[in-house]
């Protein structure tokens, strides 16, 4: 039994009789069932063919571990998320939610709310400045409301931009 607090998995190794001994001591009903033997049997497996004469040779391996079947399919339907999409940009929809629900909250960062007319009608105004300016367009803001609408904006006016991390220092920025 280990004496690991609050550890959901703790994995103990000693010798015996010469032998290296594995055990994991687990917190019941933290994982699904099945799981813990499946994950231990993968794990035994890994480390005899690392003990074995040319165990080295697994660590050139791109990929030790084999998924069960039973996981790879689970993992491949999963995945299976292909649908058709609108082919209409991420503004049209923001565009349309301001006409059919202008007063709803779109946007809420710390104490500031937007609704979607709110949103729009700023990023429209800046977009309307944007359409006049040449080249990309550089956005150094933190995460706020201002961000977000100066990112509509540029898409509104069609134009692509280049998100600047706020926690650079300027001169990087006068080099580039």
């Amino acid at each position: 039994m280990s004496q690991t607090p609050q550890v959901w998995l703790d994995c103990q190794y000693y010798q015996e009789a010469g032998c290296l001994r594995l055990n994991w001591d687990y917190l019941v009903g933290r994982f699904p069932t099945g799981m813990i033997d499946a994950m231990f049997g993968v794990f035994a497996d890994i480390v005899r063919r690392l003990a074995s004469p040319t165990g080295t040779q697994i660590l050139q391996q791109d990929q030790i571990v084999q998924l069960p079947e039973e996981q790879r399919a689970r993992r491949a339907e999963a995945n299976r998320t292909a649908r058709s999409w609108s082919e209409m940009p991420l503004a049209w929809y923001l565009a349309r939610a301001a006409q059919r629900w202008p007063q709803n909250v779109a946007l809420g960062v710390d104490e500031q709310v937007l609704t979607y007319q709110e949103l729009v009608g700023r990023a429209n105004a800046l977009a309307q400045v944007l359409r006049g300016e040449p080249g990309r367009i550089a956005i150094r803001l933190g995460k706020s409301v201002e961000q977000i609408v100066a990112t509509l904006a540029c898409l509104l006016a069609g134009r692509s931009y280049v998100p600047l991390d706020i926690e650079q220092p300027q001169w990087v920025f006068r080099r580039a």
